[in-house]
């Protein structure tokens, strides 16, 4: 028959007879030891495992001694920061000599709780009994003076109320006045740059008229001369023809 303990967060095969090395135990030497961490039961043709634990089952056994293990060497190293630490570890451990696995009495699970929480009985508490006060009634004087404050109240809110409303309508018409008068502005400015335009294009019109007419006149004035002196000499020639004759 065997079983599986677990002893200082590790777990053991052990069967009666057999001398085992676990982590330190805070136990005297010659004491005796004994476990109820039983995680399996087997052999004789049967297997128990536990939930974690198999219920009623026990591991009996005997403290030997205290001793430390063989030393292991180790050695701390880092590359390129000149670190390099060497020293040796012994581990602690305790001996034990494993005597008996035992079946003992199996408690049921709801004793078990309460033992380890040690839950305590309340006291019980005296009931005290009230004492019954009478209140009077408010007069309706008093009513009224409640519901006409009320009143006040949601007349003043109401008031504060408007006066947000009126000043928010008023900020938006004066943003809109003001956004309606800088695009007069702009149309304004827009409309005197065309005007300007069109009375240099028409000043440039008449004097390129004027200039046409001055040239026209010139060119008349000339022809006009050069007819008459053609004239001249064409009459001159006819009367030197005649007084030659």
């Amino acid at each position: 028959m065997y079983a599986i303990i677990e002893c200082g967060g590790k777990q053991y095969r052990v069967r009666e007879g057999d001398l085992i090395r676990v982590e330190k135990l805070p136990v005297e030497v010659g004491s005796n030891f004994s476990t109820d961490k039983v995680l399996m039961v087997g052999g004789e043709g049967k297997t128990l495992v536990g939930t974690p634990y198999v219920p009623g089952y026990i591991v009996t056994g005997k403290v030997l001694n205290h001793d430390k293990s063989k030393k292991v060497l180790v050695f701390r190293y880092k590359p390129k920061k000149n670190i390099r630490v060497r020293y040796g570890h012994r581990q602690p451990f305790t001996s034990l000599l494993i005597e008996q696995i035992q079946k003992g009495k199996v408690e049921p699970a709801e004793t078990k709780i309460e033992k380890e929480l040690k839950v305590k009985p309340e006291p019980e508490k005296k009931e005290t009994k009230a004492k019954t006060t009478v209140k009077a009634a408010p007069a309706k004087t008093e009513v009224k003076a409640v519901k006409t404050t009320k009143t006040a109240e949601t007349k003043t809110v109401k008031a504060a109320t408007g006066e947000t409303a009126k000043k928010a309508t008023a900020a938006k018409s004066k943003a809109s006045a003001g956004k309606t008068a800088t695009a007069a502005k702009k149309t304004t400015a827009v409309k005197s740059v065309k005007s300007a335009e069109a009375e240099t294009a028409a000043t440039k019109a008449t004097a390129a008229k004027t200039t046409a007419a001055k040239a026209k006149s010139s060119t008349k004035a000339a022809t006009g001369a050069t007819k008459t002196t053609a004239k001249t000499t064409r009459a001159k020639s006819a009367k030197t023809e005649k007084t030659e004759a």
